[in-house]
């Protein structure tokens, strides 16, 4: 099964050898906007000859991972690239910051979920994957973050509040601290970073820590227990969470001094 896909104003062939369900299938992958995104934003110093879908992992009438092997070479030097790639689409994820109203203490929390490719149960910050095509004015993924916190933290996000240059009284604002590419290697992912300050008492602290939520995600079940712990770095690295520590180092960056060691 063959089409085509403009990338850099070329026509470029792209095949879908064990394609099974028809050339609508493969137009459906094509006009998906995570894949339309992905192939708008190729750099032209990166010059394709060829694109082959090895697979497509779909749920419903969303087009959930694509793999697929990218024939091109380096503009400058002519050499062929490495053109694997899994792409799975944009995602979000915020830090949330949690004062004591009692105390003044400074926790953040954090969601433990079983991990079937990491072979494990792990601690993470909230996050989600991005499934439209962003409009330009960033509500869009703002939008998702504060789903995927509802989804998965139990949290209603209240944007009352307004940016300070105080980040210690900024509640209730949540604040986009930039993007990154988690690995740039093998996923065309890149994932955009919020953070999020609340305030609440000994008691909700108390009753959020060790909570258990199970959400219908897609095919499969959502199970979630959430952890609440002091904020300061060496917490958030212990986590070996790249979302934990790139968003981190990103707050700490912006706010010089506000984030302990």
């Amino acid at each position: 099964m063959s089409s085509t896909v403009t990338i850099n104003g070329n026509e470029i062939p792209i095949e879908y050898p064990t394609n099974t369900k028809g050339i609508s299938h493969l137009e459906f992958i094509l006009k998906t906007p995570k894949v339309d995104d992905w192939f708008a934003d190729i750099s032209p110093e990166i010059v394709v000859s060829k694109v082959t879908i090895l697979t497509d992992v779909t749920f419903g009438k969303n087009m959930l991972f694509l793999l697929m092997n990218v024939t091109c070479t380096d503009r400058r030097s002519g050499k062929s690239l490495a053109g694997i790639v899994f792409l799975r689409g944009n995602a979000v994820t915020c830090l949330i910051l949690i004062r004591e109203k009692e105390t003044g203490k400074l926790y953040f929390a954090k969601v433990k979920q079983p991990r079937v490719a990491g072979r494990k149960w792990l601690w993470e910050l909230c996050a989600g994957m991005f499934e439209v095509k962003e409009d330009g004015t960033g509500k869009m993924c703002e939008s998702q973050m504060t789903t995927e916190i509802r989804e998965e933290l139990g949290i209603e996000v209240v944007t009352t509040g307004v940016k300070t240059a105080d980040p210690t009284q900024q509640f209730n604002y949540m604040e986009k601290l930039g993007e990154y590419d988690p690995s740039p290697g093998a996923t065309g992912e890149t994932i955009i970073t919020y953070w999020y300050m609340v305030e609440m008492t000994t008691e909700e602290i108390t009753a959020l820590h060790g909570k258990n939520i199970a959400n219908d995600a897609g095919n499969c079940t959502e199970i979630i227990q959430v952890g609440i712990e002091e904020f300061n770095m060496r917490n958030i690295i212990a986590m070996n969470d790249s979302k934990a520590m790139c968003t981190t180092l990103q707050l700490a960056s912006l706010y010089n001094g506000f984030v302990p060691y």
